[in-house]
């Protein structure tokens, strides 16, 4: 099982003002008070419009980054809404002989301390899930080959490119109701769609596709039609 969760946002210093603005976008941080600091450091302000509260980050002095400043704003910059927590919980619920069969791929960047949380929650050892931070576009058709269902758990989500790739290589997927998945994914035709923040019905949705086979190939054959007749 594969799972897309988007790719890097600043994990190279030169994306860090793209990853910066896709903060403010996401997060609700107010964008006047991401300033500038004395000549010789780097300094950078984070305040949530919501809690009001403020949050500032040296992160560069003396023309060297600070690696634990870093780490720090690579955490604040993760994209929350992709839930992979939830998606380790829902594998661990599943029957062991299926476990042993399928091995869960989390494809994208992820916070190391809280995978190896949601593992030992969820009774699994390291080696039932790969962690696979970055996949290059030209092995993307390789990955996708190597997958026998694709799950997306977003908490929220737009028209998810990664759901539409997976469906164009003929996978069945698994996703959360919200957003634009339903506009994706026909339930019961092309995939199977589950509420957000239930590792339950997510790991039975998987569960469900692998134990039917058939189903599963058909799922995948009709995604495929689909992408290939409603979307560009």
């Amino acid at each position: 099982v594969c799972v897309g969760i988007g790719g890097p946002v600043a994990s190279r210093h030169t994306g860090f003002l793209a990853g910066v603005l896709m903060l403010v976008a996401v997060c609700g941080l107010s964008a006047d008070r991401i300033v500038a600091s004395p000549p010789g450091e780097r300094t950078i302000s984070f305040y949530h419009i919501h809690t009001q509260e403020t949050l500032t980050v040296t992160y560069k002095k003396d023309g060297e980054y600070i690696p634990d400043a870093m780490k720090k704003i690579d955490w604040l910059m993760r994209d929350w809404r992709k839930n992979e927590a939830r998606l380790i919980a829902a594998h661990g619920r599943l029957p062991a002989g299926l476990r042993a069969r399928h091995q869960l791929a989390i494809v994208g960047r992820t916070d190391p301390e809280e995978m190896a949380a949601a593992l030992r929650a969820a009774g699994l050892a390291a080696g039932e899930v790969a962690l696979v931070p970055f996949v290059a576009e030209a092995d993307l058709p390789g990955l996708y080959a190597a997958c026998s269902v694709f799950v997306l758990p977003s908490l929220t989500e737009g028209v998810s490119l990664t759901l539409l790739e997976a469906m164009a290589r003929g996978l069945p997927v698994v996703a959360t109701e919200v957003g634009g998945n339903p506009e994706v994914v026909v339930a019961g035709e092309t995939g199977l769609l589950v509420p957000a923040a239930n590792p339950v019905a997510l790991g039975a949705a998987v569960a469900e596709v692998w134990q039917d086979g058939g189903r599963g190939r058909r799922m995948g054959q009709a995604g495929r039609r689909r992408v290939e007749e409603h979307f560009d």
